[in-house]
């Protein structure tokens, strides 16, 4: 008999039940048949799948419980690709809330009731998200084909963060709009507040004319609710010995939502996408876009990629975690979940670096006790654990002067070798030594130009080149400041024997073929490209303090690099549409005398124009996620990314700043 827990527990039959509504999860005849009778054949799914024409198909679901519904879904869909044989790229957008999420080992003991699903219940137990975390968590399958978004949280707020998100993208996509609901949220005696009237104003809000819905329940509450909301309802015969159930369809145009200066212009999707910059940054938005079957052409002024900012031998996986709840914290722990699945997604650890784990050392009280919160608070999802002193000198391999939070499944890559392999697509074609020093919109299009005169178009653009993109005058209303950072390198007889990477004020990785890296020095107001030998005995005296073990190494004797960091003035990245400044500020002008006037307009942006820019030294953690949300605006498709944070990451936010402030 499996055990019971905090959120599960079993009936003498060896079926779930939810412990905080005492209801079943699925029918004790059948579950599997019984869901994929009421949500997958009564939305019609497989006829949908097989005759659908647009890039992606968008199914939200209220309760994600064991992820059978989705688990169903996903074969669905496979098996509707596997038989239309197409070359057109397809995506299934799968959207789902749960405010009481199963662990990890929950979802593993109620996946064994259906060998069946073996395949897909696997994929999906290892990228499972820390139950733990609220918010969004994007997940992909089947090479970005299916891409599952899990919100943890109360369902009004998460559906609510949804509507938020969608009427930012006003592209003229359908995709973003929901195509089917699977309303499953428990019966509605047991669990009304999925049932509210807010929550099912939501869904309305994010249906178009002609999305489907089906629920188990027949309830004559919900009906009535759905229908007042705008869907038409009518009962189908129950499953089993269930007598009705209820399906139907939203009747009404899709939902005006109020505009804001987030909200860009409706403008169609493009096919062709130029990005200036071969650095992380945009090597990983090309792989993105490339994986949607877009067609991108990347930009370089040096002859191989990397050579700036993102050519260190060996970057850390690493974002400053905290137990806090603030906009950085909750960002930083997105991002870092999310780098860690897709490196190990795409096998990059295994071809460009190493999935050996970070340890993050506790150099302050204050630390210590951040660490042992955050500790605890994942433990049982595997995504970190506390461990003490002798803990943590164990696991790495040297003796530390303290304990730490290890995050297992981060560690160390190549940036130059990532660059190449991220770029290793047929939908990315690579312009190498070519310096784009002009850019130019003519109408429908932009256009790239070289000192030699060689000109290059593409239906949308991507700025993605670090300091030098502000030399292009449609670049306007953010600054961004440039810190110097040395690296150190460590020869074979010099090296510390370490099995982690190892994290405080500076950091220290692994020995790679003959080499280990340490760093990295912060130099705000230099432009010096030379090695100094004071940041060589800095960069040692961070990591003595770490380790237990004194250092006798001669800082004369090392080598290293210097790089130059990109960052905003507060940390967040500049990662979204470019606003026509001029425009902007005459739009939202009344913010200078009163800076809570409600202003009900769009913002004012350049055509399909985006930077991508300003990750400092996490680009390794945040260029993965942001990505993906770039990708997403310029797709019109869901984002992975709530809607406040997506503000902080957003270009125009100083503009907006600066006008509330009167600054400009």
């Amino acid at each position: 008999m499996t055990k019971n827990s905090k959120n599960l527990r079993w009936d003498e039959a060896g079926q779930p039940l939810s412990s905080h509504f005492n209801d079943v999860y699925f029918s004790r005849d059948n579950g599997l048949e019984e869901s994929n009778y009421v949500f997958i054949q009564q939305n019609q799914l497989p006829q949908q799948f097989a005759s659908l024409e647009r890039p992606a198909f968008t199914i939200g679901e209220t309760g994600f419980g064991t992820g059978l519904n989705f688990l169903l879904a996903w074969q669905t869909w496979r098996n509707a690709q596997l038989n239309k044989n197409n070359q057109q790229h397809q995506c299934l957008h799968f959207i789902s809330v749960e405010q009481f999420p199963l662990s990890r080992d929950e979802l593993s003991a109620t996946s064994r009731l259906w060998p069946q699903l073996q395949h897909y219940s696997r994929a999906l137990i290892d990228a499972y998200p820390p139950e733990t975390a609220s918010g969004f968590h994007r997940i992909e399958f089947d090479r970005g084909q299916v891409k599952l978004t899990l919100i943890f949280g109360e369902a009004g707020d998460c559906l609510q963060q949804l509507c938020q998100a969608n009427a930012i993208d006003r592209h003229n996509n359908p995709s973003w709009w929901v195509d089917c609901w699977f309303l499953d949220g428990f019966a509605p005696a047991k669990n009304p507040e999925m049932w509210r009237r807010d929550v099912i104003q939501a869904l309305a809000k994010l249906s178009r004319n002609g999305t489907r819905f089906a629920t188990f329940t027949a309830a004559g509450a919900v009906r009535r609710e759905l229908q007042q909301q705008g869907f038409r309802c009518e009962k189908a015969p129950g499953f089993g010995k269930k007598r009705d159930m209820l399906r139907g369809e939203f009747e009404q145009p899709a939902a005006a939502s109020k505009p804001s200066w987030v909200t860009i212009s409706p403008w169609s999707a493009p096919t062709s996408i130029a990005i200036i910059g071969g650095g992380l940054a945009g090597c990983t938005l090309a792989r993105c876009l490339a994986d949607r079957g877009k067609q991108v052409s990347l930009f370089e002024q040096h002859p191989a990629l990397a050579c700036e900012g993102s050519g260190n031998a060996q970057g850390i996986v690493y974002a400053r975690l905290s137990p806090h709840n603030d906009a950085l914290s909750r960002f930083n722990l997105a991002a870092q979940q999310f780098a860690n699945h897709f490196y190990q997604y795409h096998d990059f650890f295994k071809r460009c670096g190493e999935q050996c784990g970070v340890l993050h050392l506790a150099g302050t009280d204050k630390q210590r006790d951040s660490y042992h919160r955050l500790g605890e608070h994942y433990a049982s999802s595997g995504f970190a654990r506390w461990l003490n002193r002798e803990q943590a000198s164990l696991l790495c391999g040297a003796a530390t002067r303290a304990g730490g939070l290890f995050i297992e499944k981060s560690g160390w890559l190549n940036p130059p070798a990532l660059c190449r392999a991220l770029c290793q697509h047929p939908n990315i074609r690579l312009y190498l030594g070519r310096n784009i020093q002009h850019i130019a919109y003519d109408k429908t299009r932009w256009q790239l130009s070289d000192p030699d005169g060689n000109q290059q178009y593409a239906q949308a653009l991507v700025v993605a080149c670090a300091h030098t993109a502000k030399a292009f005058p449609f670049v306007q209303g953010f600054t961004t400041k440039s810190i110097r950072g040395q690296v150190s390198h460590l020869n074979e007889s010099q090296q510390v024997p370490l099995k982690t990477v190892l994290c405080g004020e500076g950091y220290i990785a692994p020995p790679c073929e003959g080499m280990q890296s340490l760093g990295a020095s912060f130099n705000l107001d230099s432009a010096d490209t030379q090695l100094r030998l004071e940041d060589h005995q800095s960069n040692l005296d961070s990591i003595q303090a770490m380790l237990a073990q004194p250092l006798k190494i001669d800082p004369a004797q090392l080598q290293g690099r210097v790089g130059f960091r990109c960052t905003s003035p507060d940390y967040f990245p500049l990662c979204g549409p470019v606003a026509d400044h001029a425009t902007l500020c005459q739009r939202f002008a009344a913010w200078r005398k009163n800076a809570s006037t409600a202003i009900d307009l769009p913002g004012a942006y350049h055509p399909q124009l985006y930077c991508h820019l300003g990750f400092g030294s996490r680009a390794l953690a945040y260029t993965p996620l942001c990505s993906e949300q770039l990708a997403s605006l310029i797709c019109g498709e869901a984002p992975p990314l709530q809607s406040d944070l997506y503000r902080h990451i957003h270009p125009a936010r100083f503009a907006v700043r600066d006008l509330k402030r009167n600054q400009i």
